[in-house]
């Protein structure tokens, strides 16, 4: 019955998770054209008994300079700064209140780190990754804003109509 007990502990300990969130933070952005772009968002960590995720939590975007006419989607998107592969992505339509396009999307990958050997020390109830057998990803992150499904904004830094920097 005890080696039961044990046994349920040491998996609701593994699979638990948590999610922390930071406070709200800011990118702004000017395209080509002169367009206003800022990207709010928080880093939320969420973390199980093997993985710890960085994601950019809540990212609203807003945009000031376009027509209320115009039709705006914006792409952001991750890509893996070791090998330059693309992650993951959230899309999503803004729609012009107050002046201005606003829009939320779903979160995005910020940093990744993967531990193949949990250990708990039992002492101070901590899980340790054993020496040798953690991964661990960091992304960076790109923009893109199409307007009236035919154009996209241009970032004056790289002349491409990908935003790059990283949160």
């Amino acid at each position: 019955m005890s080696r039961v007990l044990v046994v349920s502990l040491f998996a609701a300990l593994v699979f638990t998770q948590g999610v922390f969130a930071s406070e709200w933070k800011s990118i702004h952005l000017r395209s080509a054209e002169g367009v206003s772009i800022v990207l709010d968002y928080q880093v939320a960590r969420i973390e199980n008994g093997r993985a710890s995720h960085h994601t950019v939590a809540a990212p609203w975007v807003n945009i000031r300079g376009l027509s209320p006419s115009d039709s705006v989607r914006v792409i952001l998107m991750s890509f893996d700064t070791r090998n330059q592969e693309f992650y993951h992505s959230a899309q999503g339509d803004l729609w012009f209140v107050d002046g201005h396009f606003t829009g939320q999307l779903a979160p995005v990958a910020m940093a990744r780190f993967e531990c193949g050997s949990p250990v708990y020390a039992e002492y101070n109830r901590t899980w340790y990754c054993e020496r040798g057998s953690e991964r661990f990803s960091i992304y960076r992150q790109e923009l893109a804003i199409q307007v009236n499904g035919r154009r996209y904004l241009v970032d004056p830094i790289s002349r491409s109509h990908n935003f790059k920097f990283s949160l």
